[in-house]
């Protein structure tokens, strides 16, 4: 069996989408960091037994994982590239994480564990994988979580009352971004060059992860889709004060659920 390889290697094609619709320069960090911080404030609230073990399902480069550390005992970090996987280990090495964090070259679907976990971060994950495994993933992790655990989403977010799906890639150095059927899309999983995206509608999200046995604490809109934004405006407040802002802005969304038996 091939080994997998994470489609937009080096991030080329996210990064050229972020360059040509950022409304201005770090637009796009300063957005995810107000989710990080409204998530750590979470976390920081709860007592110390609810913050013992964290599984970042999908780590990636292991970006995300400096950012939690401090708030557990122990970490356990996934990814089926492997090449990700070791950018993963030397941001470990580099912030002295070596003797918390175990590393595991895998699918999320294929973890075994025989601790649960008080919190889970699947980060910028679901919209790339094959509609049918979904929700059977997050079921999965859902199983690892301990009573009253948390799990927190970040992934696409659709601006139209449905789900929505697209593919990405650069053609003579410029970047395309086209609507394409559910179809097509499971069909451009995994072929390098080609970034497929699942835009999720996040009423229906919720309510599917709900009959899983899980309620939602919190849910924020993120990365702008407004030209022209001026950097002193609070415009992801803005995103965020009504259900009905929320519903026509934001790339993506950020969701926090906490498991209820």
């Amino acid at each position: 069996m091939k080994a997998y390889q994470y489609p937009d290697t080096h991030d080329v094609i996210t990064n050229q989408y972020i360059k040509h619709h950022e409304p201005y320069p770090q637009y796009w960090q300063k957005s995810e960091d107000r989710i990080l911080n409204r998530l750590i404030d979470h976390l920081r609230s709860l007592p110390e037994k609810g913050r013992q073990r964290f599984l970042d399902a999908g780590c990636g480069g292991g970006r995300l994982l400096p950012v939690f550390a401090p708030y557990f005992r122990e970490i356990i970090a996934l990814d089926p590239d492997n090449n990700r996987l070791n950018m993963a280990k030397d941001i470990i090495n580099k912030n002295n994480l070596t003797e918390k964090t175990s590393l595991f070259n895998c699918k999320t679907e294929e973890l075994k564990d025989q601790q649960n976990f008080d919190f889970i971060l699947s980060s910028h994950i679901l919209q790339h994988l094959p509609t049918n495994s979904v929700f059977p993933i997050l079921e999965h992790l859902i199983n690892l979580l301990n009573p009253n655990g948390l799990l927190a989403v970040t992934t696409c977010h659709s601006i139209a009352p449905h789900d929505v799906y697209t593919k990405s890639y650069l053609e003579n150095g410029q970047l395309q971004e086209i609507a394409i059927s559910k179809e097509e899309f499971n069909r451009c999983i995994d072929q390098t060059g080609i970034l497929p995206a699942h835009f999720f509608e996040s009423e229906t999200f919720t309510k599917t992860i709900n009959t899983l046995g899980m309620e939602r604490l919190d849910f924020q809109v993120f990365h702008a889709n407004i030209p022209d934004i001026h950097p002193l405006t609070d415009t992801d407040d803005l995103l965020n004060a009504s259900p009905e802002m929320q519903a026509q802005h934001g790339r993506d969304m950020y969701l926090l659920f906490r498991k209820i038996n």
